[in-house]
């Protein structure tokens, strides 16, 4: 019976046709659902989360959060840092928590200018992108090694950096994969450039580009 009517082919007709008719109302309808599900996660994500506040938006340069700590962490702990018109720079030993806290940054930048939240006590932050270069792999499929990738995305930065729009850019451990003496001076030269325009946290076991 359904080879002789083609009664499926002609109720799928069907439904084509209506939902065509009410394609205005169903994109109305998969847009409130969608947004019912982005808030239904949201607040279950800050239910795991109970430190939290709502961020405040700030001119670039002004960066300041209070105990914040990072999501993915079980007992995370809590850091603050207050910044105003002035960059940082992040040195300590190994397994010191260095990446880790300028990920938190970072992470909590993104949260507050996106979702209007932060895992923080309380958190003033820049009105601008946020970018980062943070552990590049060695890729054998591309050919390419882990200090050109970070290369790659140090150069994406600067070039970004010419048009003189204000970002928060972090980076870690910036030339870690050469030797110490271009580490140093490359890290110099980048940091200084692109501090000229943005706001930049980077961690080094580098003292000398302290000074």
């Amino acid at each position: 019976m359904h080879i002789m009517f083609l009664a499926e082919w002609l109720a799928c007709l069907h439904v084509a046709a209506k939902m065509s008719a009410l394609r205005a109302e169903l994109r109305t309808l998969y847009e409130l659902v969608g947004s019912l599900d982005a808030a239904i996660a949201v607040a279950s994500f800050l239910a795991r989360n109970e430190v939290h506040c709502r961020s405040s938006i700030a001119p670039a340069g002004t960066l300041d959060i209070e105990s914040g700590y990072h999501p993915l962490l079980a007992a995370a702990v809590a850091n603050s840092l207050r910044l105003s018109g002035r960059s940082a720079l992040i040195s300590g030993s190994n397994m010191a928590g260095k990446t880790t806290f300028i990920k938190m940054i970072a992470i909590n930048a993104i949260l507050g200018r996106t979702l209007g939240f932060c895992l923080a006590k309380r958190a003033t932050l820049p009105n601008c992108p946020v970018r980062a270069s943070i552990h590049s792999d060695h890729s054998v499929e591309s050919g390419k090694s882990k200090y050109f990738i970070e290369i790659e995305s140090i150069l994406a930065l600067l070039r970004t950096a010419e048009c003189d729009c204000p970002e928060l850019v972090v980076i870690d451990e910036p030339f870690s994969g050469t030797n110490t003496t271009e580490r140093i001076a490359a890290a110099k030269a980048v940091l200084s450039a692109l501090s000229r325009s943005s706001q930049v946290l980077a961690t080094t076991h580098d003292v000398e580009l302290q000074t």
